[in-house]
């Protein structure tokens, strides 16, 4: 699940030296620092279209505490939760400075985007491409 991908993410390691797996670091690979990161975060479904119930607002109150009045919000006895702004708060708090949010509800634009829940059910994949430079 969304939330359930944002609750468990620890990004404590944005900016560690990355490995080739084999236990050896790159040997063209300086140390890059939280603050040199650029982040973006994509298209996902947008806190107007993510009801959320006691089970995800307790998990979220307890692992991000304070923060989650941010990622929670309430209207009329309904929460909803806002992923864009949950996974902007864990990169600050990791040391990420750059923060672009692609401002793109899935829910929204199911012509161009895949929405679990807008779609019941329907599903595809997204693909993403990263650079280290």
């Amino acid at each position: 699940t969304a939330w359930g991908s944002t609750c468990i993410v620890t990004l404590r390691q944005a900016g560690q030296p990355r490995c080739r797996g084999d236990g050896h670091d790159w040997p063209d690979r300086r140390e890059q620092r939280p603050a040199d990161i650029i982040a973006g975060i994509g298209p996902s479904i947008g806190v107007d279209h993510y009801e959320v119930g006691a089970d995800v607002i307790s998990q979220f109150q307890e692992k991000f505490m304070q923060d989650a009045d941010q990622m929670l919000q309430t209207r009329n006895g309904v929460t909803f939760l806002d992923l864009w702004i949950a996974n902007a708060i864990q990169l600050k708090n990791a040391g990420v400075e750059q923060i672009q949010i692609s401002g793109i509800c899935t829910a929204c634009r199911v012509d161009d985007w895949f929405s679990h829940r807008a779609e019941k059910g329907k599903t595809g994949r997204f693909g993403a491409l990263m650079k280290l430079a």
